[in-house]
């Protein structure tokens, strides 16, 4: 083997290992911050991380200010439902505009996507998601 094609060889593989280890990296990263906004869905996950985050010194302190971070948290899950509601209502006037413009397939299909719950576990949650693709 000569030593042009060792040198090829060793930064292939290194390139290989970059590239793995990389993909490794972004990944593990992707979980994280899925996990923690997940966690921030839970009913208490909104107190629990404004908490972590504030780092009451004392039992005190956490006492005084957990009231106020509850309500706030009560009144972004009022806001999140209110934002719900105008989006099912908007795409029902959506479904209703396009009926006479769509076939009975498309309208099923959209139909079909305008009824869906919202994600499961999280019924006063942002959003949805949208239909899948299919490929």
């Amino acid at each position: 083997m000569t030593p042009r094609l060792r040198s090829y060889l060793l930064l292939g593989a290194t390139l290989a290992i970059g590239v793995v280890l990389g993909a490794l990296l972004v990944g593990a990263l992707g979980q994280l911050r899925a996990g923690r906004i997940e966690g921030m869905r839970e009913r208490d996950g909104f107190v629990r991380d404004i908490q972590g985050l504030i780092r009451p010194r004392d039992d005190a302190q956490r006492e005084l200010l957990r009231p106020l971070i509850e309500e706030t948290a009560a009144r972004n899950r009022e806001i999140i439902g209110n934002f719900n509601e105008q989006m099912r209502a908007a795409l029902a006037e959506l479904v209703a505009r396009l009926e006479p413009h769509l076939d009975r397939e498309q309208l099923e299909r959209l139909r079909r996507f305008a009824d869906r719950p919202p994600p499961r576990g999280n019924p006063e949650g942002p959003g949805r998601r949208g239909p899948p693709r299919k490929r």
